[in-house]
């Protein structure tokens, strides 16, 4: 499952960047510098800058931009990730840094103007549906109906009112 993951990411990001990315995947994002290239792509001067090292902290700033980069781009805090997390050897949080990626490629799809390739299944677009109140009357007394049914209750047409409910023994 995580090789999958592994492979649709790097796949992705290529596609995304217009580079080929070396063997080992999470190497070439420990710096986040390409991250914060994905981010910058899907939505121009979401980061401004950010910094190029080697060094782990450095690296880790870089990493923790591009997390508020996905914070912006609208990514929800439980598909984020420590940017620690990079750079374990723990299968775990590597699968996370996965999780991450493939869930910046499904909101890509919204962002206005980012017409590069998605990730992940097509997000559902609004169906909005108007209904008049005679429909919407009719929905709530068929709710009611069948609650009363299941009570013990039986529903009969009168003159005076809609419905009469009397008690089944």
């Amino acid at each position: 499952m995580t090789a999958e993951l592994e492979n649709e990411a790097r796949e992705w990001i290529q596609a995304v960047l217009g580079v080929t990315l070396g063997d080992d995947l999470r190497e070439e994002l420990k710096t986040g510098d390409i991250l914060c290239q994905v981010v910058n792509k899907i939505k121009p001067n979401t980061i401004a800058s950010w910094p190029k090292s080697k060094f782990k902290f450095v690296c880790l700033e870089c990493v923790g931009m591009y997390i508020d980069g996905c914070r912006k781009i609208g990514l929800p805090e439980h598909e984020l990730f420590s940017p620690d997390d990079i750079w374990s050897d723990n299968a775990l949080y590597w699968k996370a840094v996965l999780i991450n990626i493939h869930a910046l490629g499904r909101a890509a799809q919204k962002v206005p103007g980012f017409e590069g390739p998605h990730l992940g299944a097509k997000l559902a677009t609004s169906n909005a549906r108007t209904f008049t109140p005679e429909v919407l009357r009719g929905g709530a007394v068929d709710a009611v109906s069948t609650e009363a049914k299941r009570a013990g209750y039986s529903m009969s047409p009168q003159k005076s009112v809609k419905y009469q409910i009397n008690k089944n023994t």
